[in-house]
């Protein structure tokens, strides 16, 4: 993607002094006024060829120290740029990514020129603000005219992506403690009940009519029967309900920050007491990580921190919401989690020790 700016106030005092030079040339003639006037036309041609050159021999590479960074902590980061040609290449402005991260430490955001056939290196310390998959660092580059009057700017072709894990809160240990409201939510065409402290399955011949969710038949159309309130839980399902991200802005990115550090504070609040627990999760298809230990936490923590994603189109969200329905009547206990509950949430609190 490429964008282009142009300052009107220079745009016009351009052609007022190509105004002149055409008026210099018609009263005077001679070699000055001549030269003069085609300094000013070839200009911007030349100008175009140098935006080529730019975009050919302009190498920029970004890397940290760490391949796995953690949020809110200050990592090393390192900035590459090469001119790999025969022109040096000035009037060079970096474009940064400064809301999901910050790098400081450096000059970078100052215009600079890159000496033909040179390796520059600049060291800055970033700090990544939330957890998640995103890009950071220097997004795309500017370049203008010795006048000033256009100014192009050409996006990074490979990007700098990082990958943030979050911290572990006390939010999950005290919603399943009973300490705040959780929400066990099925799905069907979009319809959702509340069944906290209600273990369901689907109706057989048989079972008591007073055990009967008539509530949700009244909504579903389906039969589902009250378990035993008291009895043991057994193993939870854990649903991560992501959203469909088209578009990372930085209100997607505090979504999910919010949502992976629920979601990995939860798993943990289950390995830490070990007991099993199932998290099912979309990443192109649809995962499925038991949990019920420090060891296959942290398998869940480096599957799931790697990114949540749906292949395809808005049918997949569809068919895992599909699959919640199916669990539930097939009387599994499941956890419905939505990731659209966390937007504009930011998460700061970290857990105590248990």
């Amino acid at each position: 993607m490429k964008r282009y700016f142009l300052h009107p106030l220079r745009a016009v005092t351009y052609f007022l002094l190509l105004t002149a030079s055409v008026v210099w040339i018609s009263f005077e003639g001679g070699l000055l006024p001549w030269l003069s006037f085609f300094a000013l036309v070839i200009q911007y041609p030349a100008f175009l060829l140098y935006l080529l050159y730019v975009n050919h021999f302009l190498f920029i590479h970004q890397q940290s120290l760490g391949i796995r960074l953690t949020k809110s902590q200050e990592t090393g980061y390192k900035l590459i740029l090469q001119n790999g040609g025969l022109i040096p290449i000035g009037y060079l402005k970096l474009d940064l990514e400064d809301k999901a991260a910050r790098l400081n430490g450096s000059d970078l955001t100052v215009p600079m020129v890159l000496p033909a056939n040179k390796r520059l290196e600049k060291d800055a310390a970033l700090t990544c603000l939330y957890a998640g998959t995103y890009y950071t660092g220097v997004l795309s580059y500017s370049v203008s005219d010795i006048f000033g009057i256009f100014l192009h700017t050409f996006d990074v072709p490979q990007k700098f992506r990082v990958i943030v894990n979050p911290g572990i809160t006390g939010d999950a240990a005290e919603a399943f403690d009973g300490k705040l409201p959780v929400k066990e939510a099925l799905f069907q065409s979009g319809i959702k009940d509340e069944l906290l402290g209600n273990d369901l399955k689907s109706y057989e011949k048989g079972d008591r009519a007073a055990a009967v969710h008539w509530k949700l038949y009244a909504r579903s159309g389906e039969l589902f029967v009250r378990l035993n309130e008291n009895r043991d839980v057994g193993m939870f399902t854990i649903l991560l309900a992501a959203e469909s991200v088209k578009e990372e802005s930085i209100d997607d990115i505090i979504m999910r920050d919010g949502f992976l550090t629920f979601a990995v504070s939860a798993a943990y609040y289950f390995a830490s007491r070990n007991k099993p627990v199932e998290l099912i999760y979309p990443k192109g298809g649809f995962i499925s990580s038991i949990v019920d230990s420090y060891e296959s936490f942290e398998s869940f923590f480096l599957s799931i921190t790697e990114g949540m994603y749906y292949s395809g189109t808005e049918s997949a969200r569809i068919k895992y919401e599909e699959e919640a329905y199916r669990l539930v009547k097939e009387g599994r206990r499941v956890l419905t989690i939505f990731e659209k509950d966390f937007a504009g949430k930011e998460t700061d609190k970290v857990a105590e020790d248990e």
